[in-house]
């Protein structure tokens, strides 16, 4: 009924016969199917094992450059090879050096 009390006519099927046969097929298809929507199968790595590089403990001396600045502020600029700029801690000259580390 319409809001003044009126009765409505009825709405034409929108579905035919066909469409309805249709949508209860692929329904079925879909409902009996291992397709699980929304699921994924998780995925495995290729490689099961990382092989690392021996650690190597031998020692690394550094000799001057290591305690020149003694905390004192360093300039670091570049990109690689980088270069170092501050003031002998000792000495209380400007030193410089270029390293790629």
């Amino acid at each position: 009924m319409s809001a003044l009390g009126t009765p409505r006519p009825h709405a034409p099927r929108s579905r035919s016969r066909l469409g309805r046969a249709l949508a209860i097929a692929v329904s079925t298809a879909v409902a009996s199917s291992t397709l699980v929507l929304g699921a994924a199968v998780p995925a495995s790595a290729a490689v099961e094992v990382i092989a690392l590089e021996t650690p190597d403990n031998s020692s690394l001396v550094l000799g001057s450059l290591a305690s020149r600045s003694q905390r004192g502020p360093v300039a670091i600029s570049g990109i690689g090879p980088y270069t170092v700029r501050g003031t002998d801690a000792r000495t209380q000259e400007p030193y410089e050096f270029v390293t790629d580390v």
